[in-house]
């Protein structure tokens, strides 16, 4: 009990740190001390989920959503040397979060073994998962199966106008990809052959890149 207290206040310390500091950590991302209040408050949470969300949000309302170069830098890093199955999933869910164009440059990078287990970690929380969420997490197994080389993915053909002329893409159209994409995913092809084939191919839904 004392633990799980301990492990709370330090979560809400960290989250403070960037309710605090937020405006200045954002709005100047690449300076030496945003970077410092960032760490701190990473080593302070372990890299926990909470505190990656908020930051998730905090980049999304003051830099546009742009994850700094050298944070997404450290992340990928902490990705592939992090022991901790926690700070692991939560990586996985902020980079889930920042997808449809703003997961940064380095993920696409990573070791295809290390690719492959993050596609996993995707598939074994996509169930909890809203669907905007759920879009996001198939653009980004399909950003990482193609190496990152796809700029701002998203779904197409599944779109709807409102009399607004908004586009927003159907509830169906998102179902069946996630499910398309999660049959390729268990399918029992080895990874490097599963990097090759299309999940939406057969379909009349794409993943595309802009320009």
């Amino acid at each position: 009990m004392k633990r799980k207290l301990v492990r709370f206040l330090v979560a809400s310390t960290a989250v403070l740190i960037i309710a605090v500091f937020g405006d200045y950590l954002y709005e100047e991302p690449q300076v030496a001390p945003a970077r410092a209040i960032f760490h701190v408050g990473y080593r302070l949470t372990g890299g926990s989920d909470r505190f990656l969300t908020s930051y998730s949000q905090h980049l999304l309302e003051t830099n546009g959503g742009t994850i700094p170069f050298e944070v997404d830098t450290y992340l990928c890093s902490r990705l592939q040397s992090t022991s901790s199955t926690s700070e692991f999933d939560a990586l996985v869910h902020f980079y889930i979060l920042q997808s449809n164009g703003r997961m940064g440059i380095q993920l696409g990078r990573l070791p295809d073994e290390l690719k492959a287990r993050v596609i996993d970690e995707i598939f074994q929380r996509i169930t909890s998962l809203d669907r905007p969420d759920c879009l996001k997490a198939i653009e980004l197994v399909e950003y990482l199966r193609l190496d990152g080389d796809i700029f701002k993915p998203h779904l197409s053909r599944g779109e709807l106008r409102n009399k607004d002329g908004i586009s927003t893409t159907m509830p169906e159209a998102i179902d069946e990809a996630v499910t398309r994409f999660a049959d390729w995913w268990r399918s029992p092809f080895p990874w490097p052959e599963k990097k090759k084939i299309s999940p939406l191919e057969g379909s009349n839904l794409s993943i595309i890149g802009f320009p």
